[in-house]
């Protein structure tokens, strides 16, 4: 498995320096990426960044695919069709990345149970986990510091067969502004085809800085409280993937549980929209699974 080639790709949104940054890290390890893709939704870069892409594209130090519209999903999916790898590695535009991070993601697949590797994600602001783990699934902490097999992943930080990948029918579409969950989604249904879970190596390590700005998951959407996107993309990943009853019981979850934290403290003024945004989230869900989802080349309707 050492022989695996390794793509790069990164999907990109309204990211300056920071992304120039990130190219650079990845450039820099000394197990070379085979290929670097980088799929750009911005609309247009300030001059210097523009022109430092250009320059690296012609020289073919990376791929810059230009997608004219924003959707996280959609600029994966580009990614898996137009990687020549047998590997990708999906990283988000903001990240610092570890010294031998390509390596660890490559050797990862020297066990042939592997077919999917979930990397190390640590927050700037935020200590890493080192005690004992009672959930391996969508609760496993992604800044552990032990390797472990597990039904969880963060989009900023993985790498997947590309052909397995393609043969699932890529990244769905359905997920839109924020995708929330999309990752997820993505992973519940490889887990589900090939009978496996994913290996979380926690020598493939980023640090992720959170740029305030831009980002194909913008973080001002993100802590909107009363932007629904995603909200719809939690509700829709529910579902989906884990049966109507438990999806009615996580809504009805989400619907009162800010009456219940610090935040009903300081804006209780916001607690009636907040209630309504949920509601309005459940039921675009409930639209966006009767329309089917969106997958690479066909779109598919499932029951819940």
């Amino acid at each position: 498995m050492h022989s695996l080639t390794i793509t790069v790709a990164i999907p990109t949104y309204n990211r300056e320096q920071v992304l120039i940054n990130t190219i650079q890290h990845v450039m820099a390890q000394g197990r070379p990426a085979d290929e670097i893709l980088v799929v750009d939704q911005t609309p247009e870069h300030e001059p210097d960044v523009d022109r430092q892409l250009s320059s690296w594209h012609a020289d073919g130090s990376i791929c810059w695919i230009k997608q004219e519209f924003a959707n996280l999903s959609a600029a994966r999916n580009r990614a898996l069709l137009e990687a020549k790898s047998d590997v990708v590695v999906f990283l988000d535009d903001d990240v610092i990345l570890s010294e031998d991070f390509i390596l660890a993601h490559q050797k990862s697949y020297c066990d042939k149970n592997v077919k999917l590797v979930a990397g190390q994600i640590i927050a700037a602001d935020r200590p890493i986990h080192s005690g004992e783990i009672d959930d391996f699934e969508l609760g496993f902490p992604l800044s552990h510091n032990r390797s472990a097999w597990i039904k969880n992943m963060g989009g900023g930080n993985f790498s997947v067969m590309r052909e397995l990948a393609l043969e699932v029918g890529g990244f769905d579409q359905r997920f839109y502004r924020v995708a929330y969950r999309e990752d997820s989604d993505f992973l519940f249904r490889f887990c589900a085809k090939y009978h496996c879970l994913a290996k979380y190596t926690p020598q493939a390590s980023v640090v992720h800085l959170a740029a305030w700005s831009g980002g194909c998951d913008s973080r001002h959407a993100a802590f909107d409280p009363l932007s629904c996107s995603g909200s719809v993309g939690e509700h829709y990943f529910t579902l989906k993937n884990v049966g109507v009853g438990k999806a009615l019981y996580n809504f009805i979850y989400r619907l009162f549980r800010p009456r219940c934290g610090r935040f009903a403290i300081r804006r209780p003024w916001l607690l009636p929209l907040m209630g309504i945004r949920e509601i309005i989230a459940f039921l675009l869900a409930i639209t966006q699974v009767a329309q089917g989802r969106m997958l690479l080349g066909k779109t598919v309707s499932e029951s819940c």
